[in-house]
């Protein structure tokens, strides 16, 4: 038999007909007195059991039927299983929810136990407890997938060991100061007294906010950082240049464009971030946090101060020319002629990696 959670919606119906109007409890002899005690395919027991009472038995014939139309739709067809609510006196979407859908699940396992019955607990906030546990357990998995399979293929396409463990650097560091304001904010009203709905203390952050959000950080992360180190990659490579020319030439060359293209995609974000909607509002902030970090902060002096560091060990173990001429020997553009695998020419300008002409 399986049924699903604890407490009938007939238990006002019987208490009705007990003595003590003030009590819930339904105990056995309760049940037998006003339930049992009266069977629709032999009444005539039940007036023979209390002949000296007749309005007994009709006031338990009555709370008979009103049981059994009332939990009709409580069982299956064929009797094997059913079905019955709960209606709690707190709100079951309160902050302790958790504990509490643990705790009930846990006394109502071994109450069924007893009775070798399965049991199931389900519905409303237990569903949705049930999806957070659920989510949260198999996240880091899939998010350790994640970053491991695109971190591979940065090492692979630019050639470099060191790639994926200097990404680890420059993407963890900015989405963990992103996290930690959005919690700052909504969890210890660090920006309440702007009295500014959109940063307004929530208790706390959605709880599907950073399993939404993180892989989209990442994304955009990866994608201002190709940008730029491709381009330094460029110079350092194909332009001959030292890592650390190829590192300023490439802040240049890069840092009008990545900036337009942040605060175009920050101001995009403001939209969510003015929502009036809890969920939306606090992944606006994030969102918008996170361009900005990137943009301003990280591109323009983490990146560049990481690869300064770690100078040759970025090309590790793939191509490392060495410079064709220090800086500077060199005239302010310089053109230079670079044989790539197909036997064909390219030239090359050092303040712009742009091919200028090809021929085989």
């Amino acid at each position: 038999t399986n049924s699903n959670s604890s407490s009938s919606s007939s238990n006002a119906i019987i208490n009705n007909n007990i003595n003590n109007k003030n009590s819930l409890l339904v105990t056995h002899d309760v049940w037998r007195d006003n339930i049992t005690c009266f069977d629709a395919a032999n009444p005539a027991a039940c007036y023979i059991k209390y002949a000296a009472d007749p309005t007994q038995c009709y006031n338990c014939s009555q709370l008979n039927g009103t049981y059994q139309y009332v939990i009709r739709d409580k069982i299956s067809d064929d009797g094997t299983a059913s079905f019955y609510e709960m209606h709690t006196q707190f709100d079951p979407y309160y902050e302790d929810a958790i504990a509490f859908v643990s705790d009930f699940r846990s006394w109502l396992q071994s109450a069924c136990a007893r009775w070798d019955y399965d049991c199931f607990f389900t519905g409303g906030s237990v569903d949705e407890v049930d999806s957070v546990q659920t989510i949260y357990a198999n996240f880091p998995t899939v998010l350790c997938a994640i970053v491991s399979f695109v971190f591979c293929i940065m090492g692979v396409v630019f050639k470099s060991l060191f790639v994926p463990f200097r990404l680890f650097v420059t993407i963890a560091i900015p989405m963990t100061f992103v996290y930690g304001v959005a919690v700052m904010t909504y969890q210890h009203g660090l920006l309440s007294h702007l009295h500014v709905e959109a940063f307004a203390d929530t208790d706390g952050l959605y709880w599907l906010i950073p399993v939404m959000t993180v892989t989209i950080l990442i994304g955009l992360a990866l994608d201002y950082d190709i940008f730029l180190f491709a381009r330094i990659y460029e110079y350092r490579v194909m332009g001959g240049v030292d890592t650390r020319e190829a590192i300023v030439r490439g802040v240049y060359k890069t840092g009008s464009i990545i900036t337009a293209a942040g605060i175009i995609m920050g101001i995009a974000f403001c939209g969510l971030l003015m929502s009036k909607i809890t969920s939306l509002n606090q992944t606006g902030f994030i969102m918008v946090i996170a361009v900005l970090v990137d943009t301003f902060i990280i591109r323009t002096s983490l990146v560049p101060a990481v690869l300064s560091i770690a100078k040759e060990v970025n090309w590790w173990p793939g191509l490392n020319p060495k410079c064709q001429r220090q800086l500077q020997e060199q005239p302010p553009d310089f053109p230079f002629d670079v044989n790539n695998s197909h036997g064909s020419r390219a030239k090359f300008s050092v303040n712009s990696t742009e091919s200028l002409d090809e021929t085989m």
